[in-house]
């Protein structure tokens, strides 16, 4: 049992299955206790399935093992499976407790489900479990998590007793959200209040200070931190390395994570991957992975989809396919949030064929996973295949999102369908109510423009809820001018435009091209009178913009998600 739990806790897929083989030999599965402890590694190491299978299995499943699966599903980042185990496992009478409880307020608050956490309020209070300082702290956090905070806050002084996690679930939810100088605010509440913070109050603060992109706040903390003596806190130090990252300081991070002397986790060495990544460090993050293998710590769940995003970036096609192996070997191909890691990848290393297979062998897969097949049509101009892929997620009643449509709409651009473009923007809001943004409205101003609708796109814009922004004006200004002018006006005004930039591997290298802007200037477009004062309008709306906000690659070309 020692040995499985220590499997669970460093998610080591690996470990926990040879476990479950000696225990199988042994005939010990059967046991409740056993089985329980099987089936909650498995759901912490992401097997779900596995875990649910398992579960299914054992001959009198009680409170205990219901409430672990349940527990261990919302921890491993499955709420929406936690709470249909919730739903469906009532019907067999049995009744859940306070744990149980906890864990579904905790499921409700990661999906927004602000109903059923109001229902499961009912039962904590019919149960008499609401004046429990851990049922408590859960109805805190979901309701936080919702959006209430007023409600979050009355739950919270309503409460007969608090100790320093009911603080730090307000201050961490408040954080999460967004609102962090609420969560400052209540963090200068906990110091008047005489409870004394602990390292988890200081993880809140560090994430604070990461939203805030506050690097001078953030090193002050770090000091009351070493003060306090919480610097060898695990989670803390997590949290540190990536604050610095953020902001941008990576020379801080890597002294932290080389300071770490003695045997680096897993948790630690995915940290300093997902930093590297955040500040754009992709080859730096392929080099930590391999440090990491040849320190002895095997990789996780986690380490893979923080590292394909990486091999994406940088288009390295050996090196995706040497992580897709090893994904393999591992047991993590069932996982969907690695599928769909493999699928961007795939994508961006120009092997679409691969995309498809990953996309197609799929058991479960979320909205994500449509999202990333579109984005991977519109990146490789294939638009009837995105048109397809959309009206088969119409069929199968996948909800569609404002991503979704950006994509489709992206696809089209891309292939010059025209018509199926307006139909797409046409139904995003009749039918689906959703209100086209910027950058829905900038990919149909493009598409407009690659085919020569100049007086379409101008109509589209003029009718525009909101005021066209960089994006929408250079999406028009990009097919209307003349390049070379486009490029002599766009630098004048302070504009920068990200050059065409090109990826090929050469023995094992990745070598990076990029276009001059005198080597693209070759199209010469010619415009009447009219259009050409239309012109003259679009270029000094655009110049207005760009001189007070300089618009990103992002900005100037609408760009897949």
């Amino acid at each position: 049992m020692s040995a499985l739990l220590a499997a669970t806790e460093m998610r080591d897929l690996e470990m926990g299955r040879e476990i479950h083989c000696c225990a199988l030999e042994l005939e010990n599965d059967s046991d409740v206790a056993v089985a329980t402890s099987i089936m909650t590694m498995y759901a912490k190491c992401g097997e779900i399935e596995k875990a649910i299978q398992l579960f299914e299995g054992i001959g009198e499943r009680d409170l205990v093992s219901w409430s672990a699966l349940i527990s261990a599903c919302v921890q491993s980042g499955h709420p929406e499976v936690a709470l249909s185990l919730f739903r469906d496992r009532q019907n067999e009478n049995l009744k859940p407790c306070g744990v149980t409880l906890v864990s579904v307020l905790a499921a409700c608050g990661e999906l927004s489900y602000l109903n059923i956490g109001k229902s499961i309020h009912c039962n904590a209070v019919k149960a008499d479990l609401d004046s429990d300082i851990s049922t408590g702290t859960a109805l805190v956090s979901m309701y936080a998590k919702c959006g209430l905070s007023t409600t979050a806050l009355i739950i919270f002084n309503r409460m007969p007793s608090k100790d320093v996690v009911t603080w730090n679930a307000l201050i961490n939810a408040y954080t999460q959200l967004g609102d962090v100088y609420y969560a400052i605010h209540m963090l200068n509440e906990l110091w008047l209040s005489g409870v004394k913070p602990d390292a988890g109050t200081m993880v809140g603060m560090v994430s604070t200070c990461s939203l805030l992109n506050v690097l001078n706040h953030g090193t002050c903390i770090h000091g009351r931190i070493i003060k306090n003596g919480f610097e060898h806190d695990a989670p803390l130090r997590n949290a540190l390395i990536g604050m610095y990252c953020k902001c941008g300081d990576i020379s801080s991070a890597e002294f932290l994570f080389h300071r770490m002397k003695l045997m680096k986790d897993v948790v630690f060495w995915n940290v300093m991957i997902a930093g590297y990544m955040e500040g754009g460090y992709a080859t730096e993050a392929i080099s930590v992975f391999h440090q990491m293998k040849l320190d002895n710590c095997q990789p996780n769940l986690v380490t893979f989809v923080s590292i394909l995003p990486a091999v994406a970036s940088l288009a390295a096609i050996r090196e995706g396919m040497a992580f897709h192996a090893c994904i393999m070997q591992k047991g993590f191909l069932s996982n969907t949030l690695v599928r769909n890691s493999l699928i961007d990848m795939y994508a961006k290393c120009g092997q679409l064929n691969d995309s498809e297979q990953c996309f197609e062998e799929m058991e479960l897969r979320d909205k994500v996973s449509w999202n990333t097949m579109l984005a991977a049509y519109a990146m490789h101009g294939q638009g009837d295949h995105a048109i397809s892929l959309y009206s088969l997620m119409e069929k199968s009643c996948i909800q569609l999102d404002s991503v979704s449509f950006i994509n489709v709409l992206s696809a089209c651009r891309h292939a010059g369908l025209i018509k199926e473009g307006k139909e797409v923007f046409h139904v995003m809001r009749e039918k689906h109510h959703l209100e086209p943004e910027l950058e829905h409205y900038a990919c149909m101003v493009d598409l407009y423009g690659r085919a020569g609708f100049f007086d379409e796109a101008l109509d589209l814009i003029n009718t525009m809820p909101m005021e066209p922004d960089a994006g929408v004006w250079g999406a028009l200004l990009a097919r209307w001018s003349d390049a070379c002018k486009t490029r002599s006006k766009m630098k004048s005004s302070g504009s920068m435009k990200t050059p065409g930039c090109s990826w090929v591997e050469v023995q094992n290298r990745v070598h990076t091209l990029q276009a001059e802007s005198a080597q693209v200037c070759h199209a010469h477009i010619f415009f009447g009178d009219t259009v050409v004062g239309h012109l003259a309008m679009v270029i000094r709306k655009f110049d207005q913009l760009s001189v007070s906000h300089p618009p990103s690659l992002k900005q100037f070309l609408p760009s897949l998600k």
